[in-house]
């Protein structure tokens, strides 16, 4: 599975959208776009486009010191919301000495959000919400773009994050 850069709150709720077309770029509030430098650049971008079995061998490039510029802008978007201590020294950990791959980039960041989130033991219990459950998750989604990486709702609402993918329909 093609895990995207700071997946988007689409991507995880089952939409994959447009992380599938660049799985080494995510946005962030005020139309930020972060991308991930890759060894062979556009080439490699379309092979893993053509073949998903080429994500697991891309290469990440530190070509114009692209940790330091994200971790910049992610501070300077974030930095004064209310869970950004709770969240930031873990992502700067990952992007401050970044795995060598795509792949291991972004399941690292991945995991970040699952295990702050506690997704994967939490998630299935959300699958038939209660009413109290709905409402929040319809309050607070009408809060958030689902284009945005999970990591805006991460700093804005912290484990409250997650009641983003109750599927209020």
């Amino acid at each position: 599975m093609i895990i995207p850069y700071a997946p988007t709150l689409a991507w995880y709720r089952g939409d994959c959208g447009a992380s599938a077309l660049h799985p080494n770029r995510t946005l962030l509030g005020r139309d930020v776009a972060l991308t991930v430098p890759l060894a062979g650049g556009g080439r490699t971008l379309k092979a893993i486009r053509r073949d998903a079995e080429a994500y697991g061998r891309a290469s990440v490039s530190m070509h114009g010191n692209w940790p330091h510029v994200h971790l910049g802008a992610i501070d300077a978007i974030y930095g004064r919301t209310p869970y950004f201590m709770h969240y930031f020294p873990q992502l700067e950990r990952i992007l401050s000495a970044p795995p060598a791959d795509l792949a291991g980039l972004c399941g690292a960041v991945d995991s970040l959000i699952r295990t702050a989130l506690r997704l994967d033991s939490l998630l299935p219990g959300l699958a038939s919400p209660t009413g109290a459950v709905r409402d929040e998750a319809v309050r607070l989604s009408a809060l958030c773009d689902p284009s945005l990486s999970m990591l805006d709702p991460l700093f804005r609402f912290g484990p409250e994050a997650i009641f983003l993918l109750v599927k209020t329909l």
